[in-house]
């Protein structure tokens, strides 16, 4: 019996909390270059609303600083040097797309795949 009451406390933890990964690709706009492509990957630890993680662009890797998940919408802020970046993602499936906008004004599109 104890064996059986650990095995659903351990089951019900496992469904609170949540890690993926994700790698795609994104487009920066530039005035001067049109749609400037780079890799992106998303990697998110996600328990109840509050998501944690990391999201790496052009090999450069940056700590979510802020993040939830409501429905399939991820909404996740995090600094890159001085500017600060906010992304709203919407999931479905095992897809991802939206946008990341900087504070400078800079906007990036992103298509990902779940890995």
């Amino acid at each position: 019996m104890k064996k059986l009451l650990l095995s659903g406390l351990f089951f019900a933890l496992s469904l609170s909390a949540s890690y993926s990964h994700w790698t795609g690709s994104g487009a920066i706009a530039d005035y001067r270059y049109g749609q400037v492509p780079t890799g992106v990957v998303l990697e998110l630890n996600v328990n109840g609303d509050a998501v944690t993680g990391t999201v790496i662009v052009s090999n450069r890797s940056y700590t979510i600083t802020t993040g939830t998940f409501n429905g399939s919408t991820y909404s996740l802020a995090f600094s890159a040097g001085t500017d600060k970046i906010t992304a709203s993602l919407t999931q479905k499936g095992a897809t991802m797309s939206g946008t990341m906008t900087s504070a400078s004004g800079k906007l990036m599109t992103v298509q990902l795949l779940q890995k």
